[in-house]
């Protein structure tokens, strides 16, 4: 009978963090993918693009880029809480992706959480009031049917 050596190296238990350079390679391919597909000019949203109505968060994409551009009146007319939204979210996935990077824990902490629900409780009104005509009216989306 022969023996057989164990093996040196033991496969990562499901759910374990990945080296740094797989890491970086998973984020610069996420990063890539988000960049390409905001600047092909491509439908955003699948609720647009499938009804032909906007939901609550059309018109953040377009207003990201006006405000990178410094066109807060275009971020405005696209999504009146732009001013608000973009940056809480771009600060929240810069920090996710640090944390990523660093292999921590990148789950948002509670007060995070919360303010995500109260801006999304927000959007949700203006979406409304665009509805009834406030705003200017719903901001315009490109869909399936024409």
């Amino acid at each position: 009978m022969r023996s057989v050596a164990p093996s040196t190296s033991e496969p990562s238990p499901p759910g374990s963090t990945p080296s740094l350079p797989g890491r970086l390679a998973r984020t610069g391919l996420a990063g890539a993918l988000v960049a390409g597909l905001v600047l092909s000019g491509a439908p955003l949203c699948p609720v647009a693009f499938f009804t032909g109505f906007p939901c609550p968060g059309c018109g953040l994409s377009r207003a990201g880029v006006s405000l990178l551009q410094g066109d807060l009146p275009a971020a405005f007319a696209a999504s009146p809480l732009s001013p608000v939204v973009v940056p809480f979210f771009v600060l929240l996935v810069v920090r996710s992706v640090v944390l990523y990077l660093k292999g921590g824990d990148a789950s948002p902490p509670a007060w995070v959480t919360r303010g995500a629900i109260g801006l999304w409780a927000a959007l949700i009104v203006v979406w409304g009031l665009r509805y009834a005509g406030f705003f200017g009216g719903p901001v315009p989306v490109r869909s399936l049917w024409g």
